[in-house]
């Protein structure tokens, strides 16, 4: 199994806790150890304790601020890629619209990427997405989720599905 370190404390000394995911690992409890949501400062510093299999980032075709750090991790230090977020929440499905409502216990409801100073950009990409599906027999969710597994770098796609339908189509 896999073991990631999520979202650094910034206290906690990346020594310290690589020791002890390397011991987990010696003993046969974890095979390889990842991280996720870390600079590329803060992954050397993990490499100078221990080994790193992969990194985890927020990557899409609107977000792409890791693409450099996740260039760097697979070209040169030699680590597998996960990426999450592919489909911005859902915005680049193109299922939602102008006027799509979220309930209050959704969190897209609160997501800046959801409001309206975003949500019209956001809806141009999700336009274009199924514009180029419709060329190819595809939905904007398989576009998107096919630009990102393009990448050179992308070994692999974090796609959340709520149905059975959805994964169908995102395997599509």
């Amino acid at each position: 199994p896999l073991c990631q370190i999520h979202w650094h404390d910034g206290r906690t000394r990346m020594g310290d806790i690589m020791e002890v995911l390397e011991k987990c690992r010696g003993s046969g409890k974890i095979k390889h150890i990842g991280c996720c949501n870390f600079s590329l400062e803060q992954i050397n510093e993990a490499l100078g304790a221990g080994k790193l299999a992969s990194t985890q980032a927020l990557y899409n075709i609107k977000k792409r601020e890791n693409e450099d750090t996740l260039e760097e991790c697979f070209h040169g230090l030699d680590m597998g890629e996960m990426v999450y977020e592919v489909l911005g929440r859902g915005l680049f499905s193109g299922k939602y619209n102008k006027t799509s409502k979220f309930g209050e216990n959704d969190t897209r409801a609160r997501d800046a990427e959801f409001r309206e100073e975003n949500r019209n950009s956001n809806l141009k990409i999700a336009k274009s997405l199924v514009k180029i599906g419709k060329r190819y027999g595809k939905s904007a969710a398989q576009i998107a989720i096919a630009w990102t597994l393009a990448k050179p770098f992308e070994t692999c796609a974090l796609i959340g599905a709520k149905t059975s339908i959805h994964v169908e189509e995102n395997v599509g």
